[in-house]
């Protein structure tokens, strides 16, 4: 990805690439730090980091493998070290159907304002809930 977007900016003039307007994360494939690091290093027109996960922390064999981000993430979720995004969805819609049972008008909120349930965590104590 990184290699397509220098490409891709040597047509465009740095005054108008939008990349200026974002802070952009980069997580390279195992074998390709070093040299997206490096480039990074050069992009003075925005603001980039170079992730260092897969770097720090994948095993010789997953370096091996070239892993990515994705690969990663997977195995992090199969040896139980991250929560599942969807079982910590299937919670937190509980909890909220819970809230809006108990304020029916936080629905009409939610519809209003477009909002996106990305989590949530029960607070006080279980004789409230």
């Amino acid at each position: 990805i990184l290699q397509g977007l220098i490409c891709m900016l040597d047509f465009v003039a740095i005054d108008t690439c939008f990349l200026g307007l974002y802070f952009i994360v980069c997580f390279p494939d195992a074998d390709a730090y070093a040299e997206w690091k490096q480039r990074a290093e050069s992009m003075y027109f925005c603001k980039v980091v170079v992730s260092d996960i897969i770097e720090r922390n994948a095993t010789p064999k997953q370096k091996e493998a070239h892993i990515d981000i994705a690969d990663w993430i997977i195995f992090q979720i199969r040896e139980g070290k991250v929560m599942s995004t969807a079982n910590h969805l299937v919670e937190a819609e509980r909890i909220l159907q819970r809230m809006i049972e108990k304020n029916p008008v936080l629905q009409k909120l939610i519809d209003d304002l477009d909002l996106v349930l990305v989590g949530a965590s029960p607070i006080g104590n279980d004789d409230e809930k």
